[in-house]
């Protein structure tokens, strides 16, 4: 099995400072210090981010990801094409399938990947049916960090994918080093819950 070396699990699209601050008291207390990517970034230092749709990615993280991008691979579990007016929801899943990918090219991200979802949402068991592929990714990078929606997000698909999916998965990938960090992050997983 392939080894992960994952330093910390972050949680993004968080949305403001202060609440940073709290999840990393509360949940991290390693991170309880203001974050600083001039520190957590070092040269060689790898790191995923999982994003449930395009656009969370820049949302989330754009900034970051623009900055640091030689450092970053980017999931994007879901396209989620819904049908809307006269587009019908695979055709908008494909429009949003080109839109992510020529965004990580002129953002130079090297890795990066797309799985398609359309219909009806919430996507949950075609996200669930790509937790293979998921897992490959994740244990295909050699992570030292992990970027995840946070778990108290009112989407319900983002909460799934940080609650239930993810949690799972690094559950099965988790190598037990890291100095607790996966305890940290399902005890974090666990108290946020579904609202």
């Amino acid at each position: 099995m392939s080894k992960i070396n994952l330093k910390k699990i972050l949680l993004n699209l968080i949305p403001c400072r202060s609440a940073r601050q709290w999840l990393r008291a509360k949940y991290f207390p390693v991170l309880s210090a203001p974050f600083s990517p001039d520190i957590i970034f070092e040269p060689g230092t790898r790191a995923l981010m999982v994003c449930p749709h395009p656009d969370d990615e820049v949302i989330g993280c754009g900034g970051m990801l623009a900055k640091y991008k030689q450092h970053f691979d980017v999931l994007c579990c879901g396209s989620a094409g819904v049908a809307f007016g006269d587009i019908s929801a695979q055709a908008r899943s494909d429009i949003r399938i080109k839109e992510f990918n020529a965004l990580m090219q002129y953002l130079g991200i090297q890795h990066h990947w797309i799985f398609e979802t359309y219909g009806v949402p919430p996507f949950f068991d075609t996200l669930n049916s790509y937790a293979t592929e998921y897992e490959k990714i994740l244990k295909s990078g050699e992570y030292d960090y992990l970027f995840l929606p946070h778990p108290g997000e009112s989407h319900p698909e983002h909460r799934f994918i940080t609650n239930e999916l993810f949690k799972q998965l690094i559950g099965r990938v988790w190598n037990g080093e890291g100095g607790g960090g996966e305890d940290s992050f399902l005890r974090s997983v666990d108290a946020a819950g579904r609202p």
